[in-house]
């Protein structure tokens, strides 16, 4: 989705992104480290609740309330900003274990 959304980026040009994805440089930064995600063990948040309280769920609740609000904003450039927000958001609050 990360990758699809570039062209239409390019197209629909906001916030004249389009001089970023002709740079190859940046196009190998991106492969690069979208391979690295692919194979590393960085714990993700998932998108389930358990429970609607905030505390346990307050990064769910921020990447929704990103994602709702850059949309309108960002249009197709949207989709990269939520993509870094989901990376850092895990690594900031990486999920809990699962107890048996």
């Amino acid at each position: 989705m990360l990758v699809a959304s570039f062209p239409l980026i390019m197209l629909f040009n906001p916030f004249n992104l389009a001089h970023y994805f002709e740079n190859v440089y940046v196009l190998y930064f991106i492969i690069g480290l979208l391979c690295y995600l692919m194979v590393s063990s960085i714990p993700m948040i998932s998108l389930k609740f358990k429970n609607f309280s905030i505390k346990d769920n307050w990064p769910r609740f921020l990447l929704i309330a990103l994602t709702i609000g850059s949309i309108p904003v960002l249009r197709f450039a949207a989709v990269p900003f939520v993509f870094v927000a989901y990376v850092v958001l895990s690594v900031v609050k990486p999920p809990k274990a699962a107890t048996h």
